[in-house]
């Protein structure tokens, strides 16, 4: 390369650094949509999720068949010393009046061992185990049970199919005209973390979903674990934007569950172009800005209440900021999408608006 060129290149460099590239990155996100549905990932229609809002459903009112477990079935199944543990730790550590699901489901479970080697090799998903919430069945790898059957099995304790939606978790998949998927993310990394909770103890069971798993944590950190809990293995998603509601505009959680379900399923594939790298890191720090601002705000009514003061105030904003995932490692590329001095322009922009309405200002350093 001569001195002409790389004054050129030094020149586009330096306009590069000047140009704003959200505008463009909103106006090519359907696009990029669109490249990474045509690489089959399954169960996601990204160009269809494009838009910003999703209906969601109320889940139906739960009739609860079954009050006990009926241990001849369970124990006609391969994994039945696995089955009867994971019954026995909900039951001890869940109301029954939240168990319904696990109850009109237990009974009639049915386990299939299957190889996913081939759908691993086309789709790059690494499954290991799924739960068919219509059939009622946990597909699994025999080799790979002891990770995945805790995991697979509260799937099942919080899942109905019933109208052509199913209801799973804090995940709702519907193929009635009208509706759309929504909450794979949120649904796949509580899940996770509810089996970390009350199984870790089982050698396996921990490690995936590392970053779903932390933003569960988070919202749950907003919510209060027994609440969303409970709402989990009620299936109810509605009602879980309802407790959101109290902090943030209902829109902000719908583009935040919509965020985390686009992470969800692209950023674990391999080979991204830079493009979906960019789109990947905007929708991170979106997700971060939102923990911060429905946080934030939850504190701030909390202070203006009376229930904490301004030490306590501070000391929760400050063991939440410093848990936060702001930056990781995946496939040789290194996402940092939360530097101090953003997060500290956010969380000083988020407590001046509060301020304005509701209280003093506190500022954050």
């Amino acid at each position: 390369m001569n001195k002409q060129e790389k004054l050129q290149l030094n020149y586009l460099l330096n306009q590069l650094d000047t140009i704003d590239y959200l505008p463009i990155v909103e106006l090519l996100n359907i696009i990029v949509s669109y490249h990474n549905s045509s690489k089959n990932i399954p169960n996601y229609k990204l160009y269809k999720d494009f838009k910003l809002f999703k209906q969601v459903n109320l889940p139906p009112k739960l009739v609860q068949k079954y009050t006990t477990i009926n241990k001849k079935k369970i124990f006609s199944l391969t994994f039945k010393k696995e089955i009867m543990e994971f019954s026995k730790t909900i039951i001890e550590h869940f109301d029954e009046k939240n168990l319904i699901n696990f109850y009109n489901n237990i009974n009639e479970l049915k386990i299939k061992n299957k190889s996913f080697h081939l759908k691993n090799i086309i789709f790059n998903t690494g499954t290991v185990a799924a739960y068919k919430t219509k059939q009622n069945l946990i597909e699994i790898e025999d080799n790979n049970y002891l990770c995945s059957i805790y995991h697979e099995l509260f799937h099942m304790a919080s899942s109905i199919f019933i109208n052509n939606i199913y209801y799973s978790g804090f995940r709702q998949t519907s193929f009635k005209i009208g509706n759309q998927n929504l909450g794979s993310g949120l649904n796949e990394g509580y899940t996770q973390l509810l089996t970390e909770r009350y199984f870790k103890y089982i050698k396996g069971v921990s490690g995936f979903y590392y970053y779903n798993v932390q933003i569960a944590d988070k919202i749950e950190k907003i919510v209060g674990q027994t609440k969303m809990e409970n709402l989990y293995m009620n299936a109810n998603l509605p009602g879980l934007i309802n407790e959101l509601k109290k902090y943030i505009e209902e829109n902000e959680i719908i583009k935040f569950i919509h965020d985390f379900d686009f992470l969800h399923d692209v950023i674990y594939h391999p080979n991204q172009l830079i493009l979906e790298k960019f789109t990947i890191k905007k929708k991170l720090t979106n997700i971060c800005e939102f923990l911060l601002k429905t946080y934030s705000i939850k504190l701030c009514q909390e202070l203006l209440s009376g229930s904490i003061n301004e030490g306590e105030f501070k000391t929760k904003l400050t063991n939440f900021v410093s848990s936060l995932v702001i930056n990781f490692k995946l496939n040789n590329y290194n996402y940092n999408f939360l530097t101090n001095d953003v997060m500290k322009n956010c969380l000083n922009k988020i407590l001046t608006s509060e301020a304005k309405t509701k209280m003093k200002y506190v500022k954050y350093n």
